[in-house]
C-alpha cells in the first residue's frame, strides 16, 4: 500500500466524514416526508431540551458548531415557523425556542428517527455502537 492509499485507509478524519455521510443519508431518507434534514432535526432536538429557550452561544458550544454556521442553519427553521429567535431579557444575547409548529414537527419526526436509528444499530450492532458512542464522547471531552 503506498502512502496515499494508507492515508485514505487510515485517516480518522476521512473515515469519520465518510461514515457521517452514509449515516446522514439514512436519516435524511427517513425524514424526507417531513421536509427536514437530519441536521435540522438535530438542532431542533437541542433547542427542545431547553425549556426556557436556548442561548445561541450555548447551543453552538453544545453542538460543536461555530456560531455563524448555527445561525445559517437556523434561518430556514425560523422561516418555516419551527423556531423563534429573540434577544434575552438583558438584551445582550440571542435566545431561540421552538414554536408550537416546531414542537409538532419534532414529535412527528420521532418515530422516523427511531426507525433510522434501529437500521443503523442493526447494521453495526448495538454493542459496537455503544463503544463508538463512548469513544466519540472522549474525543469531545
Amino acid at each position: 500500500m503506498n502512502a496515499v492509499e494508507q492515508v485514505i485507509d487510515m485517516c480518522a478524519c476521512g473515515n469519520l466524514r465518510r461514515a457521517t455521510r452514509i449515516v446522514t443519508r439514512r436519516y435524511d431518507d427517513a425524514f424526507r416526508g417531513t421536509g427536514l434534514r437530519s441536521t435540522q432535526l438535530t438542532i431542533l432536538m437541542h433547542i427542545a431540551r431547553q425549556e426556557e429557550g436556548a442561548i445561541l452561544s450555548d447551543l453552538s458550544r453544545a453542538m460543536a458548531m461555530d456560531a455563524s454556521t448555527l445561525t445559517r442553519n437556523l434561518t430556514p427553521l425560523e422561516k418555516a415557523g419551527y423556531v423563534f429567535a429573540e434577544k434575552t431579557p438583558a438584551g445582550r444575547r440571542r435566545s431561540v425556542r421552538l414554536t408550537d409548529k416546531g414542537e409538532e414537527i419534532v414529535r412527528d419526526a420521532m418515530p422516523l428517527w427511531e426507525e433510522a436509528q434501529t437500521d443503523i444499530l442493526e447494521m453495526i450492532g448495538k454493542d459496537s455502537f455503544d463503544r463508538l458512542r463512548e469513544d466519540l464522547k472522549r474525543l469531545d471531552a
